[in-house]
């Protein structure tokens, strides 16, 4: 999850002067000291920096929940970051050789992790163990190279145990839950005790090396100094298709040196990577040798037939990077590591090079692959072959895929169309100019807003017939059409200047258009603006992350239950993947939190705040009913574009630092 990560924005930093607001505000707090900056948590707490430290703040009231120490109130605010997935969220102040970077539990204000109190200078990379509840810390002391590992204890902040050099870097990490983990470090794979660091077993990658482990444990030594901690070179997998296996992948970058004709020597530089399987209780190799093939680490899944692997995308601006070919995907067995797919079990070759989704659809496997533009194909699950005449190109990088009864919806960053791979062509003879966030799917029929002739279309989900909804709709300004609402009154399709209201028969009901404030400055917060709601809203898709490794999807796969939408309780569960399980109370309070204003996106989101101006050179931000598209709440800006507001759209809730060093709270 690169660690994905990544954390999708919910905050609006609002550049506002003049609180001219139209009612008073349901609270003010003096918090102490001189407030530096604020932002909103995920979960609805008010993070506020101060010179008396950063403090934890009741939206509902005001009051202060928590304070840090006091150094952290340096910290800026580009250095705050949520932590995926968490109530955590990170901050680093000072610079140079006194830099403390922190780690902090956002609803009871507890550190948990603070690299100055655990003698670090640098700390490289974390892992979350929320079953275990820890966390996994990995850096370097002070006027050192060498990486240390420390494992910290989630409820109280404190180190429990650590690790210098002779452990090597740790590369990838799994929580098993039960105080166990496995992780990998640039030649061994290790299970450990969580609480004690006690090493249940540990192996090398490569089999054959198990009786050099000394020289490994040197050489493991010496990877830790130009391992780059910014990208994922080892994953680790486990599956419940394959309850007694432990499945891992490494990534190594060799370097030759090469004379050419003329005596010139250059250092090539290649990357492979290498796959192994291990039984999960004793560490004993489940495949007689190590898989190794061409090119960077890219996605794992764990289908019904096997373990599917696939090759990453070359890392770019690396001086003399030889890019060596292979095939592009392989099914290993899960016990036996064979080879299923491709001639003699040696995998296949797609096209686009880079598998970037796999997805079960009926009794075949969907492959989306490509870079600027994708392909789409189906294989057999046993054997890999595709089971359609040809793979079917589409425009722009895919963001969402369904299956419905005319094929396989699909929609890009360029367009919207369906793939009927029994034909091998798309079933609309023209694409839709759309994108996932200007289409609506149900279990019988799909809405698209096409932004080339700016007319709705219904398109129907069994034959894929596709029918003018409405006529075409006056678009006034610049800015384009960024997103379509179901709304109790219709489809709503707004962009950053425009909301247009059409009901279920196509009729419009209001066409609204505020103009756009001229300064760039002003323009920052209207883009903030329109991904307001887009993170909880997109939650429901991400349980399928539960079916991938480290090395995941970023493509959004529909199911039924998606559409229908009936259980979000665990599909939020789902979505937060370990911690929802975790026996914490922070885990169990995030999860609750998280459904909470989950569903605020689904019944209260009846709001919506856009940026406009009245006469060019001043801007206000206005709160519009999307049902009567009327304007309900007004805030001038004036001309001062550096004042402090944040903005909670989930909550509708405003807070603003007044000239008088307080932070007032407004509820909508």
């Amino acid at each position: 999850m690169k660690r994905n990560s990544i954390f999708l924005p919910f905050i609006l930093l609002l550049l506002i002067t003049s609180p001219l607001f139209s009612q008073a505000p349901a609270w003010e707090a003096i918090l102490g000291g001189t407030i530096n900056w604020q932002r909103i948590t995920p979960y609805g707490t008010l993070i506020v920096s101060t010179s008396e430290g950063i403090k934890g703040v009741d939206p509902q009231n005001g009051s202060i929940l928590w304070t840090t120490k006091p150094s952290l109130g340096a910290a800026p605010e580009t250095s705050f970051k949520m932590i995926d997935n968490t109530p955590f969220f990170s901050v680093q102040s000072g610079d140079g050789s006194n830099e403390d970077f922190c780690i902090i539990e956002s609803f009871d204000g507890a550190q948990v992790f603070s690299s100055i109190d655990a003698g670090l200078q640098k700390v490289n990379s974390r892992y979350f163990l929320h079953l275990s509840g820890t966390i996994l810390v990995l850096g370097s002391e002070f006027g050192s190279k060498s990486p240390q590992v420390y494992m910290i204890d989630m409820a109280t902040g404190k180190r429990i145990w650590d690790k210098r050099a002779d452990f090597g870097i740790v590369t990838a990490c799994k929580d098993l839950g039960k105080n166990e983990c496995i992780v990998t470090t640039g030649f061994f794979i290790i299970k450990m005790n969580v609480r004690t660091g006690e090493e249940i077993w540990k192996k090398a990658i490569d089999p054959k090396y198990d009786n050099m482990s000394g020289l490994m444990e040197l050489f493991d030594k010496g990877s830790a100094e130009f391992l780059n901690p910014d990208q994922i070179t080892a994953a680790i997998l486990t599956t419940p298709l394959s309850p007694n296996g432990v499945y891992v992948t490494v990534q190594a970058t060799n370097k030759k040196q090469v004379t050419d004709s003329q005596g010139k020597v250059t250092t090539q530089v290649t990357i492979e990577r290498h796959y192994m399987g291990f039984e999960i209780n004793d560490g004993s190799a489940l495949w007689p040798a190590l898989k190794t093939m061409p090119g960077p680490v890219g996605l794992l899944y764990a289908g019904q037939e096997g373990l599917v692997v696939a090759v990453g995308e070359y890392p770019k601006n690396v001086p003399n990077l030889v890019q060596t070919s292979g095939m592009d995907v392989h099914c290993f067995d899960y016990e036996t590591g064979e080879g299923k797919w491709g001639k003699k079990g040696n995998g296949i070759n797609i096209r686009g090079g880079v598998l970037r989704t796999i997805a079960p659809m009926d009794d075949g496997l969907l492959l989306v692959s490509g870079r600027d533009n994708n392909f789409t194909d189906m294989v057999d699950p046993g054997t890999g072959t595709s089971v359609v005449d040809k793979e079917v190109k589409v425009n722009g990088q895919v963001e969402y895929v369904s299956k419905i009864g005319a094929g396989i919806l699909y929609a890009t960053n360029e367009e919207v169309n369906i793939v009927n791979f029994n034909e091998g062509k798309k079933v609309l003879e023209k694409s839709f100019k759309a994108n996932s966030q200007l289409m609506i799917e149900t279990a019988d029929e799909i809405i698209v807003f096409n932004l080339k002739d700016k007319i709705l279309y219904k398109v129907d989900a069994s034959s894929g017939a596709a029918s003018p909804l409405s006529a075409e709709i006056e678009w006034e300004g610049k800015d384009m059409a960024t997103k379509l609402e179901k709304r109790p009154e219709g489809y709503l399709i707004s962009g950053d200047q425009n909301m247009v209201l059409v009901d279920d028969g196509g009729s419009v009901i209001y066409n609204k258009y505020f103009p756009a404030p001229v300064d760039n400055g002003w323009k920052k917060a209207l883009y903030w603006a329109n991904a307001i709601f887009s993170a909880y809203a997109s939650l429901v898709y991400s349980a399928n992350a539960g079916l991938y490794g480290a090395v995941s999807q970023n493509i959004k796969v529909a199911t039924v239950g998606d559409k229908m939408a009936k259980d979000i309780t665990k599909k939020i569960a789902d979505a937060y993947g370990d911690a929802s399980k975790s026996s914490f109370k922070y885990s169990v309070k995030m999860v609750e939190k998280a459904l909470q204003r989950y569903n605020a996106t689904q019944q209260s989101n009846d709001f919506t705040f856009i940026l406009t101006t009245v006469d060019k050179k001043t801007a206000q931000l206005i709160r519009v009913h999307k049902k009567s598209g009327e304007i309900v709440n007004t805030i001038p800006l004036d001309k001062d574009k550096t004042p402090m507001y944040e903005l909670d759209g989930l909550d509708n809730r405003v807070f603003y630092k007044s000239a008088s060093n307080k932070i007032e709270g407004y509820q909508y």
